[in-house]
């Protein structure tokens, strides 16, 4: 136990769902992670949604008194969510991606802060980057400092928009109070694998969500993670629903910096050099040129009147 962790937290019971899916080294490190929390009112469970036996095999072998569930046929990505919103039983719930590692005092922190903003439907918690296996002190919240609760959408979806150096908690570390979120589900209408996000304001519709600066888990960069991989159309969905949720429009700030932040990773991964002008031949090389030149006339107007833009492209140069 936690030596911050008050009277009235400790019996409290947690459930520490791990979503696998066919990466059972990883997996491993996250079992070991979660074993070795220093709160005793915890389950772990493994929700095993792999394509083959492997995960299966090394949980059964090597932690045979971890509770398995193994999901046949697989689910879809979204949908295991929110099967294991419908399956949770205890009072708080985490549900943590098999390719992450906590902290030994992450559950202990977590509840703690529940205890302390017991209106909360949900907290969210800082983490450091891990490349591959190696831990680094890079925060994934960038100069995020202190405590913060939303209560409103538009305030909550600020920093997933914007330039600024306060980048938002990474969706595994959340812990959620059950009973709170019963009945919501991550609906992939609303973003695709962005949907993460609208759940988040969802929940904010039933009570307010708290952010903490407190690095309790390691989020690890590696070549499968799905968040490298830029999808247009799924962006487009997701922001489609933040405008309608929020009352942003088009042309806001907010919006169009957004828009110029996913442009440029698209194009970065589709499309390398920049060639602004480049004459259209077809619908690809169209949108192409479209967004390279959006790209030129924003990034000129962000680095003549925003000194966050360089802020912000300095630091993505030096965590590379």
């Amino acid at each position: 136990m936690n030596a911050s962790t008050s009277p009235q937290a400790i019996a409290i019971r947690v459930q520490l769902f791990i979503l696998s899916r066919d990466r059972k080294d990883y997996c491993r490190q996250a079992i070991v992670s979660a074993l070795a929390q220093d709160y005793s009112n915890l389950e772990v469970v493994i929700s095993d949604n792999s394509v083959g036996e492997d995960v299966a095999q090394m949980a059964t072998e090597e932690f045979p008194k971890v509770g398995l569930v193994r999901r046949i046929p697989s689910l879809p990505a979204l949908e295991h969510f929110n099967r294991l919103i419908e399956e949770a039983k205890a009072p708080l719930m985490v549900l943590f991606h098999d390719d992450d590692v906590l902290e030994p005092s992450y559950i202990s922190q977590m509840v703690e802060y529940h205890a302390q903003h017991p209106y909360a439907a949900a907290v969210g918690c800082n983490a450091y980057f891990m490349r591959h296996n190696k831990k680094t002190n890079s925060k994934l919240m960038g100069d995020f400092a202190g405590r913060r609760i939303f209560k409103s959408k538009s305030e909550f979806v600020e920093p997933y928009l914007s330039l600024s150096l306060i980048d938002p908690a990474p969706f595994p570390g959340y812990m959620y109070r059950t009973d709170t979120i019963r009945g919501l589900r991550l609906d992939s209408t609303k973003g695709g694998k962005h949907a993460d996000v609208s759940f988040l304001c969802e929940v904010l519709d039933r009570a307010p969500i708290v952010w903490t600066d407190e690095c309790l888990f390691n989020y690890r960069l590696h070549g499968a993670n799905d968040s490298q991989l830029e999808s247009i159309g799924q962006r487009l969905s997701w922001l489609r629903y933040i405008q309608s949720a929020t009352g942003l429009n088009r042309t806001s700030q907010p919006v169009r910096d957004y828009k110029f932040m996913y442009w440029r990773r698209w194009l970065n991964q589709n499309s390398p050099g920049l060639r602004p002008f480049r004459r259209a031949t077809d619908t690809a090389s169209f949108r192409i040129a479209v967004a390279r030149r959006f790209i030129v006339f924003w990034g000129l107007h962000l680095a003549l009147t925003r000194i966050d833009f360089w802020k912000r492209t300095i630091r993505q140069l030096l965590r590379k």
